[in-house]
């Protein structure tokens, strides 16, 4: 995703905590458009307030421990008018079909490997509800797709004193993409 964007010509910062060439910030060097690739955590950027106009979860926000500190931390690097964009992960109506899924995932690498892969822990999946909540508190309003899940900032979300205040005026709420 971070070498198509480039490619458009946007500047792009990609985020990961892999560095390996196959599947991780390595694999940078295989593409001929630029793009900075940092590792950090989600809940941890090493970046200045209010530096990006977009921030992209490509197959990643499930793996957060904690949506509300990781929504948090993605809106304090993002402009006011900025967005959060979730994409291409699990979601599920409901928890119990994801936890089935998780038993699946889980027993299957097992099975391949010989050990659960649980180190770090992580959801692994998305609810609507699930989502709703931590982004309620961040301010957010979720717009989910078929194919792609958004979440939509206002700039109330900066607005709020836990995170930023606004510099002028009255902002909108719940502004939806």
């Amino acid at each position: 995703m971070s070498y198509r964007l480039a490619g458009r010509g946007h500047i792009v910062v990609a985020v990961d905590l892999i560095t390996n060439s196959w599947d991780g910030l390595g694999a940078h060097g295989h593409y001929d458009e630029a793009f900075l690739p940092v590792q950090a955590e989600f809940d941890r950027l090493p970046f200045a307030e209010g530096q990006f106009d977009v921030a992209v979860f490509n197959a990643s926000l499930h793996y957060s421990t904690d949506y509300g500190i990781t929504l948090t931390e993605a809106l304090r690097v993002l402009h006011l008018d900025g967005r959060v964009v979730v994409m291409d992960l699990p979601v599920y109506r409901d928890a119990a079909s994801g936890h089935q899924m998780v038993q699946g995932r889980e027993a299957e690498f097992v099975r391949k490997y010989g050990f659960p892969s649980d180190a770090i822990p992580s959801e692994h999946y998305l609810t609507y509800g699930r989502l709703q909540g931590p982004g309620r508190g961040a301010g957010l309003t979720v717009d989910p797709h078929p194919s792609v899940l958004r979440v939509a900032l206002g700039p109330t979300a900066l607005a709020g004193p836990a995170l930023r205040t606004s510099g002028a005026g009255s902002v909108p709420r719940n502004r939806r993409i």
